[in-house]
């Protein structure tokens, strides 16, 4: 056999396997919008094409991992108004970009509310996942070991709290009450939310979420926790109030 002929057979075999991993890539894309249409559609999400529009919420993306100093793509994007008209409500995949616009990394879904007008002060919160104890660790470490730019670590002076949730804020950050009225939300959302939020704009994402859009998996129940849990984040945001009182017992008549 000439050297000819095997160089021949070794480009077709390599072509082969290139052409059949983008089928399987093409067709688990296909397969994903199918699930993403199938859930978002029928409560009045739309798909959101429109370029400009994708540009101006990864410009928003930037408060979402701020210690990742690149740019951010968003691939696939819903979205859908709110009463108001004004406000909007988005769900998409986006990813990491270095300073020239590659992506990186796994595919992030996000729940993003944006209110023009607002002016939200700037949190970042990260949700310390509770398995595997790995995932734990390894954010409480990089948290000790890596500051966010222009935020200051905040602690509640709830052990428990401030071991599930670890909350950054901007030096005009929220007074004790909001603060504590926001994070009562987070952790009663059994997607382990993690949030950013700054200006007009509030992210929803979950790491948790991370793992299984890798594996092309999308746990409907935790994408509708983060999506309901956006409005009343913004009405914590907005309200300035303690959490509601958990009930001690029997009210005394």
């Amino acid at each position: 056999m000439s050297k000819f002929l095997v160089i021949g057979l070794l480009v077709v075999g390599f072509a082969a396997v290139v052409g059949g991993m983008l089928v399987l890539m093409a067709r688990g894309a296909a397969q994903w919008r199918r699930k993403m249409d199938d859930l978002l559609l029928p409560i009045g999400f739309e798909h959101c094409d429109d370029d400009a529009e994708k540009a101006a919420l990864a410009q928003r993306l930037g408060i979402v991992n701020p210690r990742h100093q690149g740019k951010r793509a968003l691939a696939r994007l819903y979205q859908r108004r709110l009463a108001d008209g004004a406000t909007r409500l988005f769900v998409g995949d986006y990813h990491f970009g270095s300073a020239g616009g590659r992506t990186s990394g796994g595919t992030w879904l996000i729940v993003a509310l944006v209110a023009p007008g607002a002016a939200w002060p700037r949190l970042s919160i990260t949700a310390v996942p509770r398995v595997p104890a790995l995932l734990g660790r390894l954010a409480s470490t990089l948290d000790r070991q890596l500051a966010i730019p222009g935020l200051r670590r905040v602690q509640t002076g709830q052990a428990a709290l401030d071991a599930r949730l670890l909350v950054h804020a901007g030096q005009d950050g929220p007074p004790p009450a909001q603060l504590l009225k926001v994070l009562d939300r987070l952790q009663r959302c059994g997607a382990e939310p993690s949030l950013d939020c700054g200006g007009d704009t509030l992210v929803l994402t979950s790491v948790s979420m991370l793992a299984e859009r890798v594996r092309q998996q999308l746990d409907g129940q935790k994408l509708l926790a983060l999506i309901h849990l956006a409005q009343p984040i913004q009405e914590a945001l907005q309200a300035g109030q303690p959490p509601d009182p958990a009930p001690s017992g029997p009210a005394t008549p």
